[in-house]
C-alpha cells in the first residue's frame, strides 16, 4: 500500500512538472505573439494616419488624386457611359 501511494505521488509530481513547463512555454509564446500584435497595430495606425494625411493633402494638391485612386484610397469617378441598372 505504501509503494502504491509513493508511486501515485511520483506520477503526480511528474505531471505537475510537465504541466508547469507547458504553462511556461505557452506564456512565452503568448508574450511573443503580443509583441507581434503590438507591432501590427502600430503599423496599422501609422498607415491609417498616412492615408488620412494624403486624403487631406489631395484637397490642396489634386495632382495626387490619381495615385490615391490607384490604391483605392479615393474612388474613381463614375464614367458617363456605364449603364444604370
Amino acid at each position: 500500500m505504501g509503494f502504491m501511494l509513493l508511486g501515485l505521488t511520483l506520477v503526480s509530481a511528474v505531471f505537475t512538472v510537465a504541466l508547469s513547463l507547458m504553462t511556461l512555454s505557452a506564456m512565452n509564446e503568448q508574450q511573443g505573439l503580443q509583441q507581434q500584435i503590438n507591432e501590427v497595430q502600430k503599423f496599422r495606425q501609422m498607415t491609417t494616419k498616412l492615408i488620412e494625411d494624403a486624403a487631406v493633402y489631395s484637397r490642396k494638391n489634386p495632382t495626387i488624386i490619381p495615385v490615391l485612386q490607384q490604391f483605392g484610397i479615393k474612388p474613381t469617378p463614375a464614367s458617363a457611359e456605364s449603364p444604370r441598372q
